[in-house]
């Protein structure tokens, strides 16, 4: 039962209407941290250039971090001709370790733009981007962000877009509420002028889960500060990850910042985490009251997730659905042992 009412509280949030501005002569720099994207890089700078707003308000920054593969030299190859793209090294730092964070943080103090965005490099960006984040910015709003999901057909890739939406929906529903847990970094605008207001990355924990901490950095500055719109021009498709081993890694690595979730986040988890492992082990039991209860939760999640990925129209297959619903209940048990195990997290050959 509280499972079902947090889950209508979250779709309250997604479902807000929220004032929206034209801000067409909005400067805008879209910042793109890199390590080693050869192999990706060049399918991101294509979707970049083809997004519909003015080329002369729109700033691209790359930032190479410590690139050892050919990514410098496709870079300039295909942004050769564009003014408005910059391809620049990371900057050193002793405030800030070596990590996505200070490519981040290299790039936006040298941004002209008074919005930033920021996206990644395995990722594909819809031609309307910039102009669905910029109609959100009101007086109030100081970020916005944005829904990602997972390209490929495969049952493991549209597992993995189930996943996105579950989880993306829960930080939507939340910080629409005015009770943000979480965002997703590759798809994300924020005032530079917020940002620095903050103190920038320098002054947030080290962490390879930057965006969660300059998140609730934005939202101390004004508790209506933040938005989550389930906007479909704004859907940004990343790749999905390749293996198993590498999908539990993901997990652990946004499980990290488990300790500096907030009091409404941390309820959420061991609702979430109880009333799944109540599930697991109900399964095994075949008395009619255990059946019902995990027929529930699945008929809850089906509903929560055929309205969200409804709001995108994007269709995904049953059997999917149901193989997320196995997946999820197990990968959420294993999770909270392996970081129990090793805190330390693994991203781009880095370890933190």
């Amino acid at each position: 039962m509280l499972y079902g009412i947090v889950l209508f509280f979250i779709v309250t949030g997604i479902r807000k209407r929220f004032n929206l501005s034209e801000n067409s002569g909005t400067r805008v720099t879209i910042v793109v941290p890199v390590r080693n994207e050869e192999a990706k890089i060049t399918a991101l700078i294509k979707s970049i250039i083809s997004l519909d707003y003015p080329k002369e308000l729109l700033e691209l920054i790359i930032v190479d971090d410590e690139s050892v593969d050919a990514t410098a030299l496709i870079v300039k190859r295909v942004t050769e001709g564009y003014d408005n793209f910059r391809f620049i090294p990371v900057i050193e730092s002793p405030e800030i370790p070596k990590g996505k964070a200070r490519a981040l943080d290299t790039g936006i103090k040298a941004a002209s733009g008074e919005v930033i965005m920021i996206t990644d490099a395995d990722c594909f960006l819809p031609t309307g981007w910039v102009r669905a984040h910029l109609k959100y910015y009101r007086d109030e709003i100081k970020m916005v962000c944005g829904f990602t999901t997972v390209s490929g057909e495969d049952s493991f890739s549209a597992f993995q877009a189930y996943d996105h939406f579950y989880l993306l929906g829960i930080a939507a529903g939340m910080t629409n509420h005015g009770l943000p847990v979480s965002c997703i970094g590759n798809n994300l605008s924020f005032r530079k002028s917020a940002y620095e207001m903050t103190g920038g990355y320098s002054s947030y924990p080290c962490s390879v889960n930057e965006d969660f901490y300059l998140l609730h950095a934005i939202r101390e500055l004004d508790a209506k500060s933040v938005c989550f719109p389930p906007d479909p021009s704004a859907l940004v498709v990343t790749d999905p990850v390749k293996s198993v081993a590498g999908f539990l890694k993901q997990k652990k690595r946004w499980g990290s910042t488990l300790r500096d979730v907030p009091v409404h986040g941390l309820f959420l988890i061991i609702t979430a985490f109880a009333t799944n492992i109540m599930c697991l082990f109900s399964g095994f039991s075949f008395s009619s009251v255990s059946l019902y209860l995990l027929s529930l939760k699945i008929a809850l999640d089906y509903f929560y997730l055929r309205y969200l990925s409804g709001a995108f129209s994007i269709n995904k297959r049953l059997g999917t659905f149901l193989l997320f619903e196995l997946v999820f209940l197990v990968y959420l048990f294993i999770v909270p042992f392996m970081l129990l195990m090793n805190r330390k997290v693994e991203w781009k050959g880095r370890t933190s």
